[in-house]
């Protein structure tokens, strides 16, 4: 019975003192390892490290970019400096200067959750015989994010158009030439992390 007693003394002695500091400050005096975190992209706060070390709390809006992620903007592309494109479907990937003859030879993986935005189409030199089309492709199929070149402009645009990627999904731009000779090109776009297309 006494030693019963005493272990519920006990207990209760460390729950006391336990509850009370669920709502203090933490401090760690050499390492600590977190296991499992739970991804929240709608959460207001993102926790940071301040320049002398400790840790803070930012709004995550504050973080570059819009789109409703608040994740920040930049600039992705690319093209095929060194061979021209013909007139049958060539493909180019995102971040590199290659071009290839199907998808699954350039199709790149979207690291992060975003949109994408004011897409550009070009080619070096103006050929007014033919047409130069660039369609962004995800997961293989055509999407609405697209713009053709035609007389004698070297460059086109879709400033209109919104594509949304989620992480894992894969991304291309199928670059086709009509009744045209070939011309290196290039394209660029704005990828928002986070974003949400209208």
């Amino acid at each position: 019975m006494k030693s019963y007693f005493t272990s519920s003394f006990l207990v209760f002695i460390f729950f006391s003192f336990i509850i009370p500091l669920q709502s203090q400050n933490l401090e760690i005096d050499g390492g600590a390892k977190i296991n499992s975190l739970t991804l929240n992209n709608s959460a207001p706060n993102v926790l940071v490290v301040l320049p002398d070390g400790s840790i803070g709390i930012r709004e995550a809006t504050s973080i570059g970019g819009g789109g409703g992620g608040g994740g920040g903007a930049f600039i992705v592309g690319g093209g095929s400096a060194f061979n021209g494109f013909g007139t049958a479907d060539n493909f180019v990937p995102m971040g590199s200067s290659v071009r290839a003859n199907s998808y699954d030879e350039v199709k790149t993986r979207v690291p992060m959750s975003g949109t994408l935005t004011s897409f550009e189409g070009a080619i070096k030199g103006a050929t007014p015989a033919g047409s130069y089309t660039f369609t962004v492709l995800k997961n293989g199929g055509n999407t609405g994010l697209e713009c053709t070149i035609t007389g004698s402009a070297t460059a086109c645009t879709d400033l209109a158009d919104c594509v949304s990627f989620t992480t894992g999904d894969f991304i291309a731009v199928r670059y086709t030439g009509s009744g045209a000779t070939n011309r290196e090109g290039r394209w660029s776009a704005i990828f928002t992390a986070g974003g949400t297309c209208p």
